[in-house]
């Protein structure tokens, strides 16, 4: 993909755009705080992000299907 192609995507949908990026930053600092000490901090964000993104996609993908 180039970067024009996704700033268009970001354009035309930023309703969806913004819930991602809110729900993937969200998850990456509950995944601070609420992952094991024990994991590396790499690795608590890096969950804590895929984690929030999931829950991004779900909110958005309920939406735009149902």
């Amino acid at each position: 993909m180039k970067a024009s192609s996704i700033s268009k995507g970001v354009r035309a949908h930023p309703v969806i755009s913004s819930v991602m990026l809110g729900c993937t930053l969200i998850g990456v600092g509950l995944g601070y705080e609420l992952l094991s000490p024990e994991w590396a901090l790499w690795r608590r964000l890096l969950g804590g992000g895929v984690g929030g993104a999931g829950v991004g996609l779900t909110i958005t993908a309920s939406r735009m299907i149902g």
